[in-house]
């Protein structure tokens, strides 16, 4: 089928079977059907600004719940930023409302990939924006309550349903049917909030030491030894996730997210190495002065012409007679 008209029917029913999947919690199968589609450049889907806005919704949901939170950030910053930069063209759109709407949901999900991947980073803008419309809420993530997990949740996630069908004889089963999937993708959710709420504060002491003891920074963080080994297999695991490179979505290979720190354990000893690369500054001063001096010498101003040859003597006039 060559007709455009075609191809456009066919994009949209991808967008509707990614959305269908997303809603079922089959996140990997969404993935699977957003296989056509590449964020990283002009398409089918970037025509229709809806259309844009739910690839990248539902696709960067799917991330967030299989735990890439790099690839999720990457999704909801690169859309955010987007919307930022057109907020004045699609005011005049009749679609301007629900816009809005996913706007404000994608900023509450990127908000939770920052809260349980730290090391991640967006850019300034994007920043301030995230801080103005979670307010208070982003700073109660970042020390891990549940409760703002909670809310932001609730209010961020697609409306889930259940792929089996009510039992429609029992009113009350009915009613709560709707509801069900959506508590059960909250369990699942909140169950890693309470297996990362404690990452932060390990990998902020294993900053400062490059050798510890593994009792004495149990000690530090009121865990039992045994409890405190768990928690460091978990921050281990927990640094190590599928990253997208190229090609279909599902795509990636596993890569070490960590926030620049490696460590082992040996004898009773947590051994640390910092693997973000040392600045260098003294490159920078010397790029610096050499401009300095080729902006010195331009602006200095002209040598003085050189004489050439020795100044003509005036000649003497000769008398005349008388």
């Amino acid at each position: 089928a060559r007709a455009p008209l075609f191809k456009l029917l066919g994009c949209y029913a991808l967008i509707g079977q990614l959305r269908v999947h997303t809603l079922l919690a089959d996140y990997r199968r969404a993935l699977q059907c957003a296989a056509p589609f590449d964020l990283s450049k002009r398409g089918l889907h970037t025509q229709v600004t809806a259309a844009h806005i739910a690839v990248c919704y539902y696709i960067g949901w799917a991330y967030t719940m299989q735990r890439r939170y790099a690839d999720a950030c990457r999704t909801f910053a690169s859309i955010l930023t987007y919307l930022q930069r057109t907020k004045g063209y699609l005011a005049r759109s009749s679609q301007y409302d629900g816009i809005l709407k996913k706007n404000e949901q994608m900023h509450g999900a990127l908000g939770i990939v920052l809260a349980l991947a730290p090391q991640l980073a967006v850019d300034d803008a994007l920043a301030s924006a995230l801080h103005d419309k979670l307010g208070d809420k982003a700073h109660r993530m970042a020390r891990g309550e549940a409760a703002a997990f909670e809310d932001v949740f609730a209010f961020s996630c697609p409306k889930f349903v259940s792929p089996c069908a009510p039992d429609y004889d029992d009113p009350l089963a009915a009613e709560s049917a709707h509801a069900e999937a959506y508590r059960l993708q909250l369990r699942l959710f909140l169950h890693e909030v309470r297996q990362c709420a404690q990452l932060p504060t390990v990998r902020s002491y294993l900053r400062l030491y490059s050798a510890i003891p593994a009792a004495k920074l149990a000690a530090f963080v009121d865990e039992a030894e045994g409890a405190f080994h768990a928690q460091l297999q978990t921050l281990k695991r927990k640094g190590l996730a599928k990253v997208w490179a190229q090609g279909a979505p599902l795509e990636g290979a596993v890569q070490a997210h960590s926030g620049g720190l490696n460590f082992y354990v040996a004898d009773g000893v947590v051994h640390v190495s910092n693997l973000t690369p040392t600045k260098r500054y003294g490159d920078v001063f010397i790029r610096q002065g050499a401009k300095y001096a080729q902006l010195a010498a331009a602006l200095a101003p002209p040598p003085p012409a050189a004489h050439h040859g020795a100044a003509e003597q005036p000649q003497p006039v000769p008398p005349t007679a008388s």
